[in-house]
């Protein structure tokens, strides 16, 4: 699986906010990775950025994953969000999942669900 990278980035702005920068493939075969990568960041920020402009192809793990993180973010009273989203295979894959939603899950209680209007 070549070209995939994962970089996790203190900002200038905050050192409680970390970003993660993915690179490449956002599939099965790095969910592992993934995984483990945003659960540490979680658990050393409160605010946890999900950098993917360079995000190439996402399937339903991928998706899982980064709803996943974002319960666990609501439950752990953090933040975490999609600051940038990859191409437009990556978009469509969002829309046409069947991801998009209305409403957000029952944990969202302030309304921050990555798929409210099909993600961004």
């Amino acid at each position: 699986m070549p070209n995939f990278s994962l970089k996790t980035i203190t900002t200038k702005e905050s050192p409680g906010i970390r970003e993660i920068a993915i690179s490449g493939a956002m599939t099965i075969h790095h969910a592992d990775e993934i995984r483990t990568t945003m659960l540490v960041t979680l658990n050393e920020a409160e605010e946890v950025r999900m950098l993917m402009a360079q995000v190439t192809e996402i399937d339903l793990v991928g998706l899982q994953l980064l709803c996943a993180a974002h319960k666990t973010s609501i439950a752990m009273n953090k933040r975490f969000t999609v600051a940038e989203c990859g191409d437009g295979n990556v978009k469509g894959t969002i829309q046409g999942s069947g991801f998009r939603r209305h409403v957000g899950c029952v944990q969202d209680i302030n309304h921050t669900c990555l798929w409210l209007g099909g993600g961004k």
